[in-house]
């Protein structure tokens, strides 16, 4: 009997392991976009919000990531707008931005730089966690810049 159940048991745990990674895997995350979204995320499991600079200081979002286009970089790194990103409750990348993006956004204390040794910059970002600000930067090719933002927004939810 004690073993029967000890089987049920095992098994059942198993079966919950594998559903469990299967959800995470098939997850769809929820982007936002400021700029021209057509050459990100062509193959990832996102779905991309277009939103302006304007709705997103109104409206309160709840998206996995925000995506700043390199064409919005004016408007969105003013000295008005920028302090917005810090306030987030999701990572937000800038791609394309060739100057450290802390000196776009002001800081006091609690700052972490995460930033590989590697001189192929791609995208920054910048994401709060317990009351921490960080900015990171990715690197490689940009073909591979979907699956380096996921893994971004993966390790910070």
């Amino acid at each position: 009997m004690k073993k029967g159940l000890f089987i049920i048991l095992i098994i059942s745990s198993l079966i919950g392991c594998s559903v469990d990674e299967k959800e995470s895997t098939n997850k769809t995350y929820q982007v936002g976009v400021l700029g021209d979204s057509k050459m990100l995320f062509k193959k990832s499991p996102v779905e991309i919000t277009e939103v302006s600079l304007e709705k997103l200081k109104s409206e309160a979002y709840n998206f996995d990531a925000l995506v700043i286009m390199k064409e919005t970089f004016a408007d969105s790194l003013s000295g008005e707008n920028a302090p917005l990103y810090k306030e987030l409750s999701f990572p937000v990348f800038f791609i394309g931005l060739q100057k450290p993006l802390h000196v776009f956004i002001p800081h006091e204390g609690n700052v972490k730089e995460e930033y590989p040794e590697n001189n192929n910059l791609t995208a920054q970002y910048i994401v709060k966690e317990n009351g921490e600000i960080i900015f990171g930067e990715l690197h490689g090719k940009e073909e591979a810049l979907d699956e380096a933002i996921i893994s971004t927004i993966k390790r910070y939810q």
